[in-house]
């Protein structure tokens, strides 16, 4: 019996040990793959970029109009008969208790704190000075690959795992979550136009299809949201 147990630990032991190599092989492959991910999107990003214009939009009616209303054929019907409406009982729905203020407990003491009123919801979210950003002296592609390359080398994932979480408390929509990273964003960052690169940043990382384009020395943001 003695015998038999100590195998059994002996197995334990070597079956732990194999699993946690396994985790550690799976989240080293997960880290080279989104690196080589961010390493070749920041690439594309140096190519050249196509010409925007602002103004630039698909005309919604191309078809000449008629000029005179066309004449509708008169149908008579029979009178259906009067049907008998039965009236089902109202669903009550779960009432959901609104949220006055969501406190998000730092993982690290280095991060840094931000307080928001996002439409009257008190939020303390956090981030890391390593998000931080420069595009100082004029726009470039040049200057917002490298901010790209910054932006993927840094701690952002503290940010976005919070947003995510205050997200799915507050149920928001695309245009809710957009307006939330705008406010994050210009909580963090003095400068619109690099206020703007992280809400684009940030926007992919959540799985959203961002652009941007730049005209001279401003920044613009493309997002399709419903």
């Amino acid at each position: 019996m003695r015998i038999f147990f100590l195998l059994f630990y002996t197995f334990c032991f070597l079956y732990a040990q194999t699993y946690e190599e396994f985790l550690r092989s799976q989240n080293e492959a997960f880290t080279s793959f989104k690196e080589e991910r961010d390493r070749e999107f920041s690439n594309y990003l140096k190519k050249e970029w196509k010409a925007y214009q602002e103004s630039m939009g698909v005309k919604a009616y191309e078809e000449e109009k008629p000029l005179s209303l066309p004449k509708a054929e008169m149908v008579v019907r029979e009178k259906p008969l009067e049907k008998v409406i039965v009236h089902k009982q109202p669903v009550i729905k779960e009432v959901v208790k609104p949220y006055s203020k969501i406190i998000i407990q730092p993982e690290s003491e280095r991060l840094k704190n931000l307080y928001l009123n996002f439409f009257g919801v008190e939020l303390t979210l956090h981030y890391d000075n390593s998000i931080r950003i420069s595009l100082k002296g004029g726009l470039s592609k040049e200057k917002i690959s490298k901010a790209w390359e910054s932006l993927a080398s840094s701690q952002y994932k503290t940010t976005i795992d919070e947003i995510k979480s205050v997200s799915t408390k507050l149920r928001l929509n695309d245009w809710a979550i957009y307006l939330l990273l705008k406010q994050v964003a210009a909580a963090i960052y003095e400068n619109e136009n690099e206020a703007k690169i992280f809400t684009w940043f940030a926007l992919l990382k959540l799985d959203y299809d961002a652009h941007i384009a730049f005209q001279k020395n401003r920044v613009v943001l493309l997002i399709p949201v419903e």
